[in-house]
């Protein structure tokens, strides 16, 4: 995971919450320039640091840190959820049908992996 991301999920997480960059700081006793810095991945905050903005966002620590996190299953179904059903009734409609047609396909990929590795 790179500084970057896990800014970008902070500041995503924060404007959810209908939070300004001063009152997180304030929520979390840091200067807002050390939290501009961090949603920019200027800075990588310590782990009582994120440990404070977990708590004050009333949020899972994997939410920011998914790409570390083995366990993030959540957040991708959070995810996928929220942009699904950002799409327009026919765009979901397509990505329904293309899903299936993935899915239907998962078996024979599986077989052919299977097939390949036994040569």
């Amino acid at each position: 995971m790179t500084n970057a991301l896990l800014g970008q999920r902070l500041r995503q997480q924060r404007k959810k919450r209908g939070l300004t960059i001063e009152q997180l700081a304030e929520m979390i006793g840091l200067s807002k320039n050390y939290v501009s810095l961090i949603e920019r991945g200027r800075k990588l905050p310590s782990m009582a640091t994120l440990i404070k903005i977990v708590n004050s966002l009333h949020i899972s620590a994997d939410v920011l840190l998914c790409d570390e996190v083995e366990s993030v299953s959540c957040v991708v179904d959070e995810e996928l959820d929220q942009r699904i059903r950002a799409l327009e009734p026919h765009q979901r409609k397509a990505v329904f049908a293309i899903l299936d047609s993935v899915i239907d396909a998962i078996p024979d990929l599986t077989a052919s992996s299977s097939e390949d590795s036994a040569e």
